[in-house]
């Protein structure tokens, strides 16, 4: 199993081996719920083609060999966009699942510092001390 993380906003994706079996179940739509479009369109078109030249043999085996390959596929993607791969026991996750929030969500310790520094400047202005 790998978690992506967004480092723009923190957000994090599994991409585990549930992969193989969501590719083998949906095909290029699952690759379309993972946001990875040019492995839906190129998943669809290689089957296709080869399953309309030999009869939906190699168009099978094709369907196969992909979902194999589903999480090497999405693990570039989310690289190639620039997340950055980081452990699944995180100490931001295992803070998040204390409190009841999915590991996915959990913000990293600098976003989390942010966070509470932007808090503390908005209680400062709506209390300035006189």
């Amino acid at each position: 199993m790998a978690v992506f993380e967004n480092p723009m906003n923190g957000y994090r994706e599994e991409v585990s081996g549930l992969s193989v079996l969501w590719t083998l179940l949906f095909g290029c739509f699952y690759f379309m719920f993972r946001g990875a479009w040019g492995a839906a369109v190129l998943s669809f078109l290689v089957v296709l083609a080869l399953g309309s030249i030999s009869f939906g043999i190699l168009g099978f085996l094709a369907w196969i060999i992909i979902a194999l390959c589903a999480p090497a596929i999405l693990r570039g993607m989310y690289l190639r966009r620039g997340w950055r791969e980081v452990a699944a026991g995180s100490p931001a996750a295992r803070t998040a699942q204390d409190d009841g929030v999915s590991p996915e969500l959990a913000p990293t310790e600098a976003e989390a510092e942010r966070r509470r520094e932007a808090i503390r400047a908005f209680r400062e202005r709506q209390n300035p001390a006189t």
